[in-house]
């Protein structure tokens, strides 16, 4: 539930920004006609104060995404972006609203490939909206791809050094267990996995929805169908789907 409060705000205004452009919603004109406003803006939308403003969005963006909890990574990223796109007002009389509608939707499609197991349609869309809604907030096109690469590669760098360390992260625990092919720490072949299906457990990490679940006495790494289930949790094997064992909590197992 903590990841649908954090974004339903931004869900919300998926859905009112597409009207507010029907209607052609005009800036308030003595926001625009403010000296001060439009220095600002102008600033702004410098293509290296715009790199800037995306690193702090996308550095905040993956790091809210790696740590639990609605924290001050989450306020960087809202930040970043919101400067960001706060730029594109500038030289405007109306506010441009297929970039942030693009970018708010990309974001929509990666919630919900978090919280789906598996990486899939959802996922791709994703990340497809939201560099589209980057790019084409720049009026120079080359000028957009070149600021996203930019800061795509200097947000990589940093969390990677953020990672390097040791930062420390569930879904990075999940990822390195995914990463580790021994027996000993959780990996398992697709074939074998069938003698989960039906067991119980006790969830090693939280689960958001991905983690490690104690199963059979081996680490291993489940996904739960969408639910937050806490450390410690005793969880049940709902079945395997092919490399995925997917978990639900045993007393929701119980009542169904």
């Amino acid at each position: 539930m903590t990841v649908r409060k954090r974004f339903i705000g931004m869900i919300a205004a998926g859905i009112l920004l597409p009207y507010a452009q029907a209607v052609e919603l005009p800036v308030t004109a003595a926001f625009l006609n403010n000296p001060a406003a439009q220095q600002a803006l102008q600033v702004l939308s410098h293509p290296v104060i715009a790199i800037v403003l995306l690193i702090m969005g996308f550095v905040g963006l993956v790091l809210e995404i790696l740590t639990p909890g609605f924290g001050p990574f989450a306020v960087l990223s809202l930040l970043g972006f919101g400067l960001f796109f706060a730029s594109t007002l500038s030289g405007s009389s109306h506010v441009t609203m297929l970039p942030l509608i693009l970018f708010i939707l990309g974001l929509v499609f990666i919630i919900i490939e978090l919280m789906v197991p598996g990486f899939g349609l959802p996922g791709i869309a994703g990340i497809l909206l939201l560099a589209a809604g980057v790019v084409l907030s720049f009026k120079d096109l080359s000028v957009g791809l070149q600021s996203m690469s930019a800061a795509l590669i200097v947000t990589s760098i940093i969390v990677f050094f953020l990672v390097r360390a040791g930062m420390k992260s569930p879904m990075l625990d999940h990822i390195r267990l995914i990463m580790n092919f021994s027996d000993q720490t959780g990996y398992v072949s697709s074939s074998s996995k069938k003698e989960f299906e039906g067991t119980e457990g006790i969830a090693q990490t939280n689960l958001r929805p991905a983690g490690t679940a104690v199963l059979l006495e081996r680490p291993m790494d489940v996904i739960t169908e969408g639910e937050f289930i806490r450390k410690g949790e005793t969880v049940t094997v709902v079945r395997v789907e092919g490399a995925k064992i997917i978990v639900r909590r045993t007393d929701s197992c119980h009542k169904s």
